[in-house]
């Protein structure tokens, strides 16, 4: 059978539980649910970014939170995303060739770097090896 997706509040309090714990990462954050309940989808997802960066803050981990782009090159709701981060990191395929670029539109320790000077590596797929290109 299928494990019904944590809530957002399910995931807290798992995470409160945890002795050591130093990270937690949060795939597909579109499909993170609450049980609050929101008119809209923006307010929503400003409560989920909101309540993840207070989590972070009062259990001292890092909060990964994965969000792809929209063809623009901005996340959904991005704003609020970006207002409760303190660091965003782009990585962006090559479409011609295994290369990847990495970049750093928000630090809030220190500079970014745009993604035209991104750092660049490649990945060998039979050995799973990272190299810088």
């Amino acid at each position: 059978p299928h494990e019904e997706v944590p809530t957002l509040e399910d995931i807290a309090q798992r995470a409160r539980k945890i002795e050591g714990l130093n990270f937690i990462f949060i795939d597909y954050d579109q499909l993170m649910t609450t049980r609050k309940y929101f008119k809209t989808e923006e307010r929503r997802v400003s409560y989920i970014a909101q309540s993840l960066k207070l989590l972070a803050d009062e259990l001292k981990v890092v909060v990964v939170l994965l969000s792809q782009v929209n063809k623009e090159g901005t996340a959904r709701w991005s704003a609020e995303k970006e207002n409760s981060a303190t660091v965003v990191i782009g990585i962006e395929k090559d479409p011609t060739e295994d290369i990847f670029n990495v970049w750093l539109p928000l630090n809030r320790y220190g500079p970014s770097l745009i993604k035209d000077e991104g750092i660049k590596f490649s990945i060998d797929w039979e050995t799973r090896r990272m190299g810088e290109d």
